[in-house]
Protein backbone atom coordinates (compact mmCIF):
# COMPACT_ATOMS: atom_id res chain seq x y z
CA UNK A 1 0.00 0.00 0.00
CA UNK A 2 3.56 2.05 0.25
CA UNK A 3 3.68 1.92 -3.59
CA UNK A 4 0.21 3.43 -4.21
CA UNK A 5 -0.16 7.21 -4.39
CA UNK A 6 -3.05 9.04 -2.13
CA UNK A 7 -5.16 10.82 -3.51
CA UNK A 8 -5.70 14.21 -2.08
CA UNK A 9 -8.85 14.70 0.16
CA UNK A 10 -9.02 18.00 -2.15
CA UNK A 11 -9.79 16.13 -5.23
CA UNK A 12 -12.15 13.97 -3.35
CA UNK A 13 -14.05 16.84 -2.17
CA UNK A 14 -13.73 19.51 -4.06
CA UNK A 15 -14.12 22.97 -2.54
CA UNK A 16 -17.52 24.81 -2.67
CA UNK A 17 -18.28 26.95 -5.21
CA UNK A 18 -18.16 30.97 -4.36
CA UNK A 19 -21.38 32.18 -3.40
CA UNK A 20 -22.39 34.91 -6.37
CA UNK A 21 -22.84 38.73 -5.00
CA UNK A 22 -26.38 39.77 -4.22
CA UNK A 23 -27.88 42.15 -6.75
CA UNK A 24 -28.11 45.79 -5.71
CA UNK A 25 -31.70 46.82 -4.90
CA UNK A 26 -33.14 48.69 -7.94
CA UNK A 27 -33.22 52.77 -7.22
CA UNK A 28 -36.82 53.69 -6.65
CA UNK A 29 -37.46 57.02 -8.97
CA UNK A 30 -40.48 58.68 -7.08
CA UNK A 31 -43.22 60.39 -9.53
CA UNK A 32 -43.03 64.05 -10.45
CA UNK A 33 -46.21 66.03 -10.68
CA UNK A 34 -46.34 68.81 -13.34
CA UNK A 35 -45.40 71.37 -11.32
CA UNK A 36 -42.29 69.73 -9.86
CA UNK A 37 -41.35 68.57 -13.90
CA UNK A 38 -41.97 72.38 -15.32
CA UNK A 39 -39.33 73.26 -12.74
CA UNK A 40 -37.02 70.53 -13.52
CA UNK A 41 -37.45 71.59 -16.95
CA UNK A 42 -36.62 75.27 -16.27
CA UNK A 43 -33.67 74.37 -14.53
CA UNK A 44 -32.47 72.25 -17.44
CA UNK A 45 -33.14 75.12 -19.76
CA UNK A 46 -31.17 77.60 -17.44
CA UNK A 47 -28.40 75.23 -17.74
CA UNK A 48 -28.52 75.10 -21.80
CA UNK A 49 -28.75 78.56 -21.98
CA UNK A 50 -25.62 79.31 -19.04
CA UNK A 51 -23.83 76.38 -21.95
CA UNK A 52 -24.99 78.22 -24.55
CA UNK A 53 -23.86 81.48 -23.41
CA UNK A 54 -19.90 80.31 -22.09
CA UNK A 55 -19.60 78.39 -25.44
CA UNK A 56 -20.46 81.69 -27.53
CA UNK A 57 -17.86 83.78 -25.33
CA UNK A 58 -15.16 81.09 -26.05
CA UNK A 59 -16.25 81.26 -29.76
CA UNK A 60 -15.60 85.17 -29.44
CA UNK A 61 -12.79 85.12 -27.90
CA UNK A 62 -10.87 82.84 -30.40
CA UNK A 63 -12.88 84.86 -33.16
CA UNK A 64 -13.30 88.40 -32.54
CA UNK A 65 -14.07 89.32 -35.88
CA UNK A 66 -17.14 86.91 -36.19
CA UNK A 67 -18.01 88.35 -33.08
CA UNK A 68 -18.27 91.83 -34.21
CA UNK A 69 -20.14 91.01 -37.19
CA UNK A 70 -22.53 88.82 -35.28
CA UNK A 71 -23.39 92.01 -32.60
CA UNK A 72 -23.31 94.43 -35.41
CA UNK A 73 -26.11 92.12 -37.53
CA UNK A 74 -27.97 91.83 -34.03
CA UNK A 75 -27.78 95.31 -33.37
CA UNK A 76 -29.50 96.12 -37.27
CA UNK A 77 -32.10 93.42 -36.78
CA UNK A 78 -33.13 95.29 -33.31
CA UNK A 79 -32.85 98.79 -35.20
CA UNK A 80 -35.09 97.10 -37.97
CA UNK A 81 -37.54 96.01 -35.60
CA UNK A 82 -37.78 99.45 -34.07
CA UNK A 83 -38.54 100.96 -37.18
CA UNK A 84 -41.10 98.46 -38.24
CA UNK A 85 -42.80 98.65 -35.06
CA UNK A 86 -42.75 102.51 -35.19
CA UNK A 87 -43.71 102.97 -38.61
CA UNK A 88 -46.65 100.26 -38.19
CA UNK A 89 -47.51 102.47 -35.17
CA UNK A 90 -47.46 105.77 -36.87
CA UNK A 91 -49.41 104.19 -40.00
CA UNK A 92 -52.07 102.77 -37.82
CA UNK A 93 -52.63 106.80 -35.79
CA UNK A 94 -52.73 108.39 -38.93
CA UNK A 95 -55.76 105.99 -40.35
CA UNK A 96 -57.18 106.43 -36.51
CA UNK A 97 -56.23 110.97 -37.41
CA UNK A 98 -57.97 110.42 -40.69
CA UNK A 99 -60.99 108.66 -39.54
CA UNK A 100 -61.49 111.11 -36.31
CA UNK A 101 -61.13 113.64 -38.96
CA UNK A 102 -63.91 112.10 -41.46
CA UNK A 103 -66.25 111.80 -38.80
CA UNK A 104 -65.68 115.53 -37.69
CA UNK A 105 -66.23 116.79 -40.85
CA UNK A 106 -69.39 115.08 -41.38
CA UNK A 107 -71.12 116.59 -37.87
CA UNK A 108 -69.36 119.93 -39.23
CA UNK A 109 -71.58 119.31 -41.94
CA UNK A 110 -74.37 117.77 -40.25
CA UNK A 111 -74.96 120.60 -37.44
CA UNK A 112 -74.11 123.70 -40.30
CA UNK A 113 -77.87 124.40 -40.72
CA UNK A 114 -78.10 124.08 -36.64
CA UNK A 115 -75.61 126.92 -36.76
CA UNK A 116 -77.56 129.02 -39.14
CA UNK A 117 -80.51 128.77 -37.10
CA UNK A 118 -78.48 129.39 -33.88
CA UNK A 119 -76.95 132.69 -35.68
CA UNK A 120 -80.65 133.97 -36.97
CA UNK A 121 -82.29 132.94 -33.18
CA UNK A 122 -79.60 135.14 -31.63
CA UNK A 123 -80.18 138.34 -34.10
CA UNK A 124 -83.71 138.26 -33.27
CA UNK A 125 -82.87 137.82 -29.37
CA UNK A 126 -80.86 140.90 -29.96
CA UNK A 127 -83.59 142.40 -31.82
CA UNK A 128 -86.08 141.78 -28.94
CA UNK A 129 -83.44 142.76 -25.86
CA UNK A 130 -83.01 146.22 -28.13
CA UNK A 131 -86.86 146.56 -28.35
CA UNK A 132 -87.40 145.73 -24.74
CA UNK A 133 -84.43 148.01 -23.37
CA UNK A 134 -86.82 150.60 -25.43
CA UNK A 135 -90.01 150.41 -24.27
CA UNK A 136 -88.30 150.12 -20.76
CA UNK A 137 -87.30 153.65 -21.37
CA UNK A 138 -90.15 154.48 -22.88
CA UNK A 139 -92.17 153.21 -19.61
CA UNK A 140 -89.47 154.88 -17.64
CA UNK A 141 -90.65 158.20 -19.27
CA UNK A 142 -94.05 157.83 -18.96
CA UNK A 143 -94.14 157.30 -15.58
CA UNK A 144 -92.12 160.10 -15.01
CA UNK A 145 -94.10 162.63 -16.75
CA UNK A 146 -97.49 160.93 -15.05
CA UNK A 147 -95.80 161.81 -11.72
CA UNK A 148 -94.55 165.15 -12.53
CA UNK A 149 -98.57 165.79 -13.71
CA UNK A 150 -98.96 165.13 -10.41
CA UNK A 151 -102.07 162.66 -10.72
CA UNK A 152 -103.02 162.93 -6.91
CA UNK A 153 -104.48 166.19 -7.45
CA UNK A 154 -108.03 167.08 -8.03
CA UNK A 155 -109.42 167.26 -11.53
CA UNK A 156 -111.30 169.88 -12.91
CA UNK A 157 -114.99 169.47 -14.51
CA UNK A 158 -118.08 169.16 -13.37
CA UNK A 159 -118.56 166.32 -10.83
CA UNK A 160 -119.06 163.05 -12.00
CA UNK A 161 -117.25 164.01 -14.96
CA UNK A 162 -113.87 164.57 -14.69
CA UNK A 163 -111.36 162.29 -15.78
CA UNK A 164 -111.67 160.73 -19.65
CA UNK A 165 -112.95 157.58 -18.08
CA UNK A 166 -116.01 159.41 -17.26
CA UNK A 167 -116.62 161.16 -20.54
CA UNK A 168 -116.32 158.12 -22.34
CA UNK A 169 -119.00 156.43 -19.45
CA UNK A 170 -121.15 159.42 -19.88
CA UNK A 171 -121.20 159.16 -23.77
CA UNK A 172 -121.76 155.65 -23.84
CA UNK A 173 -124.97 156.07 -21.29
CA UNK A 174 -126.23 158.66 -23.37
CA UNK A 175 -125.84 156.77 -26.69
CA UNK A 176 -127.28 153.69 -24.99
CA UNK A 177 -130.31 155.59 -23.84
CA UNK A 178 -131.13 157.21 -27.03
CA UNK A 179 -131.33 153.35 -29.17
CA UNK A 180 -133.26 152.30 -26.58
CA UNK A 181 -135.99 155.23 -26.57
CA UNK A 182 -135.41 154.65 -30.72
CA UNK A 183 -136.19 150.79 -30.52
CA UNK A 184 -139.01 151.61 -27.90
CA UNK A 185 -140.72 154.04 -29.87
CA UNK A 186 -140.42 151.23 -32.75
CA UNK A 187 -141.20 148.56 -30.60
CA UNK A 188 -144.50 150.40 -29.24
CA UNK A 189 -146.03 151.57 -32.82
CA UNK A 190 -145.40 147.60 -34.30
CA UNK A 191 -147.36 146.03 -31.23
CA UNK A 192 -149.55 148.91 -30.51
CA UNK A 193 -152.34 147.02 -30.87
CA UNK A 194 -151.27 144.73 -28.37
CA UNK A 195 -150.00 146.86 -26.16
CA UNK A 196 -152.61 149.37 -25.78
CA UNK A 197 -152.83 153.00 -24.48
CA UNK A 198 -150.45 155.83 -24.02
CA UNK A 199 -149.98 154.82 -20.17
CA UNK A 200 -148.79 151.07 -21.16
CA UNK A 201 -146.94 152.05 -24.03
CA UNK A 202 -145.12 154.79 -21.46
CA UNK A 203 -144.94 151.69 -18.80
CA UNK A 204 -143.45 149.37 -20.84
CA UNK A 205 -140.91 151.39 -22.30
CA UNK A 206 -139.51 152.32 -18.55
CA UNK A 207 -139.54 148.47 -17.50
CA UNK A 208 -137.65 147.46 -20.53
CA UNK A 209 -135.67 150.50 -20.32
CA UNK A 210 -134.77 150.17 -16.81
CA UNK A 211 -133.96 146.28 -17.63
CA UNK A 212 -131.42 146.90 -20.32
CA UNK A 213 -129.42 149.65 -18.56
CA UNK A 214 -129.18 147.34 -15.07
CA UNK A 215 -128.08 144.67 -17.82
CA UNK A 216 -125.67 147.04 -18.82
CA UNK A 217 -124.28 148.18 -16.02
CA UNK A 218 -123.85 144.30 -14.63
CA UNK A 219 -121.98 143.58 -17.14
CA UNK A 220 -119.63 146.84 -16.72
CA UNK A 221 -119.15 146.30 -13.08
CA UNK A 222 -118.44 142.54 -13.05
CA UNK A 223 -116.86 141.53 -16.81
CA UNK A 224 -115.39 145.35 -17.95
Amino acid sequence: MGNKSSTPLSALFPPAAASAPAPAPALIVPQLNSAQQCAVRKVELHQIDADLQRKQNDVDTCDPQAAQARKTASAIKENQNFVDKNRKELAQATTEYNRQVKIAKQISEATEPLDEYMATLKQELAHLNKENEQLERKERANRRRFLDNDPQAGVGGAPGVRTQDDKVMLAFWICYGAALIAGMILITKMFEAQIGGTKEKILVSLGVIGAAYGLAYSIIVFYA
